[in-house]
């Protein structure tokens, strides 16, 4: 996993100062994401009635009965009924109660994420390190990594094979792949850590058109993160390219 993670703020959410006030990351359930199709996957086929009966066991012995006895019909209608409740729904159901996760990008220069989840470059990027993160782990209550697979189809995955739950979650379709997602998952409900776990700011190119915001910032900065001092930048947005170039820039 990367040292440096980044996450986009911004000021039209009610949460923007969290992280500075409150001193944690939210890990939000997964019914509560942007995208519809978080945790969308298929299954693989079972090969064989004695697969479809070593499965069925860990629920029903009447359901294997009633497979081995049924017709061809009767089999296609528990299969799925296997695929819809026992698959499906119960392994979405489980992840939504037990994964929280938390967004992160592998740049602070991403020109959609600027616009998409910065308020029109108003806004701002936080630099994150994973380790001093981890340092911060209580117990067992650990934060898992994992950099998001970007594809065109839902994954498959096999139902006689134990499930990998970050492989559910880690997946989304192609059309994302401009986020640069580096996906963190552990359980729904806040992390906590400590001030030196920011390493810098980014600003947003327009965020001095939001200056009363900016005021906090640079309250937030002196009370408890003295140490981005020299570790705040500003965005500048290029005339003659698609790229941003960051400039030091002394806020407090």
């Amino acid at each position: 996993m990367r040292k440096k993670i980044y996450k986009y703020y911004s000021f039209s959410s009610p949460y923007w100062e969290t992280p500075f006030k409150k001193k944690y990351l939210y890990f939000a359930s997964l019914k509560s994401v942007n995208d519809p199709y978080e945790a969308v996957f298929t299954f693989s086929k079972f090969q064989s009635d004695r697969e479809v009966c070593k499965f069925l066991k860990g629920y029903s012995i009447e359901m294997v009965e009633q497979y081995n006895k049924g017709t061809d019909r009767k089999k296609r209608e528990i299969l799925k009924l296997i695929d819809r409740n026992f698959l499906r729904e119960s392994m979405k159901n489980f992840m939504i109660q037990v994964a929280g996760i938390s967004c992160f990008s592998k740049s602070p220069r991403i020109l959609p994420m600027w616009s998409h989840y910065s308020q029109i470059h108003s806004g701002f990027c936080l630099e994150f390190d994973t380790e001093l993160l981890d340092e911060c782990a209580k117990g067992e209550d650990k934060i898992n990594w994992k950099n998001v697979k970007y594809v065109k189809e839902p994954p498959e995955f096999n139902p006689c094979k134990p499930p990998l739950y970050s492989e559910y979650i880690s997946h989304k379709h192609i059309s994302w792949q401009y986020e640069q997602e580096v996906r963190a998952w552990r359980l729904p409900t806040n992390y906590y850590f400590k001030p030196e776990c920011i390493t810098s700011i980014y600003l947003g190119s327009n965020i001095f058109s939001k200056s009363e915001n900016l005021k906090k910032i640079i309250k937030f900065g002196k009370k408890d993160f003295p140490h981005l001092k020299e570790k705040t930048y500003r965005a500048e947005v290029l005339d003659n390219k698609y790229k941003i170039k960051m400039i030091k820039q002394s806020l407090f």
